[in-house]
């Protein structure tokens, strides 16, 4: 007899599953099936506004990702899941979180950002197995005071909150190797700081902080360091003991002098200073021999050391909007240089030993004074941009030799140079600004463009024409020509002090030039409109205001006529009739448009 066998039915084992941007409202039923067996769910970027509490119930799961979803709250049952190690709830609208989160006491890495928490449980920091936090965005103004209690913490990001001072208990977070307090309202580096001696990563930008604790001295791992957007004048001489620093991120802070120790930070491959107000740097600089990006746009450097040309690694230099007038030849030992930025300044020349630079291939010399260029660029091979104007249509332009007939010397020129200096640079050395913009002067010009220029009779006295032609004495000694505006047109004052006779004037001259009464002018003016009068011809079919007038009473009467007889139901005109009145009324407008001409010439 043959052996039968009873194959008894199991499910599949199913350990994760991923439902991530499957535009769900609720958890999956399916998700519930495997609970036994399942270890890792995702359900991250969905439109889930709850978790049920059967999620709960799967004991075994080991990683939860519900980031970029609807939910509002975490249900205290979250407290079963005893085997969690990740949890991913950021970018949710969680307000708050249950004292019971403790219960999850393997969980390894939380990820909590972007959530209006305010304020964490206080049983949040009896999770003493995490070892990365992330508390971005979460609108927190303080820490517990026991938060030192993560003694594992490798990783602690606490960026964009209200945070203005640190627990004195993170001094034991030993482990902590990134902390990341940027774009909060800290004042000063908090001194606990210099107790995390594994440090490696450390973030305070954009904050309010004018003081850097000496203690963040004692920080011998950190190799990265960020700064930047703060109020910092001064950095302390302890950041020399940094032996391992490779990053220094100090932009748009109020700094005036870099230490003198800087130059021991031997290990330094990044340097970023732009924008703040260093007027020198220290000749310590050239110890920096691992530097290879060097940025310090947007300062008062009048000049750089020559020790920088000990910079051998150098790739990326920059140092635009500055005051440099002179660079030093030493820069050309730097060879490695393939980005060399100096707009800005105020540069007339540049030294041969640029030319040296075999890797260079981009070079900016715009907005500066420079009247040409070192003949031995043309060994630089490499060279695929020379900038020498803002206005540049090609990165590389052509370029033709010539000798300097004061020094004799070949040198490169082309039609942008030499370059000129911008505006606001322009001053006049003979007088100061408010000199070259006074008041008078202004005013004067601004009546000049403002005079009408009428037509004069050839009528009009040859005098008056000469009159015209002279240059004047004083700015306000203006003739008044005739013209047709009447006594309403603006008069100017052509007033001359007594006691002065001008030689090329005769009386009869003067007499016009003197201030006329209100009579004078208003006989003057009348004789002016009589003479327009006289000398322009009148039309034939011209008519006077009063027949104007008693035209418009006729029209106004035939009109009320037309409208009676519409009341009584009579018949509509005929086409005869509307012929006739088309032609009665283009004759009167015809009469009054004339009219209103005449009488304005004689208003």
């Amino acid at each position: 007899m043959a052996n039968c066998f009873c194959l008894k039915w199991r499910p599949d084992i199913v350990k994760a599953l991923d439902f991530r941007h499957c535009n769900l409202l609720f958890v999956p039923e399916e998700v519930f099936e495997f609970g036994e067996t399942l270890e890792e769910l995702f359900l991250d970027s969905n439109d889930i506004r709850d978790l049920p509490r059967p999620l709960f119930h799967c004991q075994n799961l080991k990683k939860l990702g519900a980031s970029d979803n609807e939910l509002f709250y975490i249900p205290p049952a979250i407290a079963s899941l005893i085997n969690l190690k990740e949890l991913d709830i950021s970018k949710n609208g969680i307000v708050e979180l249950p004292d019971a989160i403790k219960g999850c006491r393997e969980l390894d890495l939380m990820e909590v950002s972007v959530n209006p928490l305010g304020r964490l449980p206080d049983g949040f920091t009896q999770l003493i197995n995490l070892t990365q936090l992330y508390l971005n965005d979460t609108l927190l103004d303080y820490l517990p005071a026991n938060f030192g209690r993560l003694v594992k913490l490798t990783v602690l990001e606490l960026r964009e909150n209200h945070l203005k001072s640190l627990p004195k208990s993170v001094a034991k977070l030993t482990s902590l190797e990134r902390l990341d307090l940027g774009q909060n309202c800290f004042e000063e580096v908090p001194d606990v700081l210099g107790s995390l001696s594994s440090l490696q990563e450390f973030w305070i930008d954009a904050n309010k902080v004018n003081k850097i604790a000496k203690s963040i001295g004692s920080l011998r791992k950190l190799f990265y360091f960020d700064a930047s957007r703060n109020r910092i004048e001064e950095l302390p001489s302890t950041i020399a003991g940094w032996d391992g620093i490779k990053d220094i991120h100090l932009s748009k802070n109020f700094i005036q002098k870099l230490p003198v120790g800087i130059g021991e930070l031997s290990t330094l491959s990044t340097l970023r200073v732009d924008n703040n107000q260093l007027s020198s740097l220290p000749y310590s600089i050239g110890g920096l021999v691992s530097l290879e990006e060097l940025i310090l746009n947007a300062n008062d450097l009048e000049d750089i050391p020559p020790s920088v040309g000990l910079l051998r690694k150098l790739r990326h230099l920059n140092v635009d909007d500055n005051m440099l007038i002179t660079l030093p030849a030493e820069l050309g030992s730097c060879n490695k240089i393939s980005l060399l930025s100096l707009r800005g300044n105020y540069l007339e020349w540049l030294p041969d030993e640029i030319g040296r630079i075999s890797s260079l291939v981009v070079a900016n010399f715009s907005n500066n004074r420079l009247k040409y260029l070192p003949y031995n660029f043309t060994k630089l091979k490499n060279l695929q941009a020379l900038w020498l104007s803002e206005n540049q249509s090609k990165p590389l332009i052509q370029l033709q030799s010539e000798i300097r007939e004061e020094s004799g010397k070949r040198v490169l020129t082309c039609f942008l140079l030499p370059q000129l200096p911008p505006d606001d640079m322009e001053f006049d050395d003979d007088g100061s600004d408010s000199e070259s913009f006074h008041m008078s002067v202004w005013s004067q010009q601004r009546r000049q463009k403002m005079v009408i220029a009428f037509d004069v009779s050839e009528s009009e006295p040859e005098t008056v024409l000469e009159s015209k032609s002279r240059k004047q004495a004083y700015p306000k000694e203006t003739y008044r020509p005739k013209f047709r505006g009447g006594p309403n047109s603006q008069l100017s004052n052509g007033h001359v002090p007594s006691g002065v006779q001008r030689e090329d004037e005769s009386p009869h001259l003067r007499q016009r030039d003197r201030v006329r009464g209100r009579r004078e002018l208003a006989e003057e003016a009348g004789s002016i409109a009589g003479s327009v009068r006289s000398s322009r011809p009148r039309s034939p079919a011209s008519s006077t205001i009063s027949d104007t007038h008693s035209l418009f009473k006729a029209d106004k009467e035939k009109h009320a006529k037309d409208k009676a007889r519409i009341r009584k139901g009579s018949s509509s005109p005929s086409k005869a009739e509307k012929g006739s009145l088309q032609v009665q009324w283009n004759y009167q407008c015809l009469i009054r448009r004339r009219a209103r001409r005449d009488g304005a010439i004689e208003l």
